[in-house]
């Protein structure tokens, strides 16, 4: 336990925050919800290897 009260109240938010991550139904802001912070915006961007404008109905069709 952090003996400054300051030093627990970080580390009280930062415990919300991992659990707010670690639950997929609830929105954390900045990472599923608002404005996406800079640092996450390039992880799992969806882009075309062609290089053509994506269009759901030809890219996120699932074909059998």
């Amino acid at each position: 336990m952090p003996t400054a009260a300051d030093a627990l109240t970080h580390s009280a938010a930062l415990g919300r925050q991992v659990a707010t991550l670690l639950d997929p139904e609830i929105p954390a802001d900045g990472v599923t919800t608002g404005t996406i912070r800079p640092e996450l915006r390039s992880i799992a961007s969806i882009s075309s290897v062609e290089g053509h404008q994506l269009d759901p109905a030809r890219d996120f069709s699932i074909k059998f």
